[in-house]
């Protein structure tokens, strides 16, 4: 019987990894990203929930919000419905603090028992005043004979970064 048990075991697909990238943010600053869902089964409601809360706490005890916030991470809706093969749309807000590699968990949970584990990872920045540079071409527009003539200056002009 063991055998059996560990043969199905063996058979599952194991679970895919769930990644939202938030990639590079300066500190200080703020990015956005929207993720698409789908929902590939049937329609149900689902749940967002912060890995500390999903080991620790009864579900009756926790109060839930529209809004999660997991650190340096914002995402919204955390709770919501989608109907088979729909989509919707996630907003993960990214806001650094300080300069740093950031990685948080959380789990999505449905109302049929199933659940999937998600990792958000996000890298803040610092830069220095030499770190950054801007180059702007700049358009010179002029009228000629009253018709709306234009010329279009090559030149590039560098611009210093400052704090």
């Amino acid at each position: 019987m063991k055998t059996t048990v560990c043969k199905k075991l063996a058979l599952r697909k194991p679970s895919s990894a769930c990644l939202f990238e938030c990639n590079a943010c300066l500190v200080g600053a703020r990015k956005i990203i929207i993720v698409k869902i789908k929902n590939v089964g049937r329609s149900s409601k689902f749940i967002l929930v912060p890995e500390d809360v999903w080991y620790t706490k009864p579900v009756e005890d926790v109060e839930w919000n529209e809004i999660i916030c997991l650190g340096a991470f914002t995402i919204t809706p955390s709770v919501f419905k989608i109907n088979f093969e729909q989509t919707m749309d996630l907003t993960v807000v990214f806001e650094p603090r300080l300069p740093s590699f950031y990685c948080t968990r959380f789990i999505i949970v449905s109302d049929n028992s199933c659940a999937q584990e998600v990792n958000v990872f996000g890298d803040g920045q610092m830069f220095g005043a030499g770190s950054v540079q801007l180059t702007v071409r700049s358009r010179i527009h002029w009228l000629d004979d009253g018709r709306g003539a234009g010329r279009e200056n090559k030149t590039t002009i560098k611009l210093p970064y400052r704090l």
